[in-house]
């Protein structure tokens, strides 16, 4: 009987501030709750990262690395470095925009 109810209060103990979603991973070790990988925590929240960002164990999201585009930075640019370069949305782009306003 004595064991249920350890069990019990146990289960009801606070544990201070908790994040919210479906997306928080918990540090055994530390006794730590953070956001997943590709999640930030905004507000309380765990948040994916928007297109183009990254986040890994717990920190805010971030721009792709060099060469790295789009959903979880999953994908490769391989760019033409003369003409080209690497937009961490949109993969290869134009180095350079051309308008055809003439001032």
């Amino acid at each position: 009987m004595s064991v249920i109810y350890i069990i019990l209060i146990l289960c009801f103990i606070d544990k201070g501030t908790s994040l919210k979603d479906l997306h928080v991973c918990y540090d055994i070790k530390r006794n730590l709750e953070y956001c997943c990988s590709d999640y930030e925590n905004i507000n309380g929240t765990c948040i994916e990262c928007k297109i183009g960002f990254v986040s890994i164990s717990g920190k805010p999201c971030s721009h792709c690395q060099k060469h790295r585009f789009g959903e979880r930075c999953l994908k490769r640019c391989y760019c033409n470095d003369i003409e080209e370069r690497c937009d961490h949305v949109k993969g290869c782009v134009p180095k350079y925009e051309h308008t055809d306003e003439l001032t």
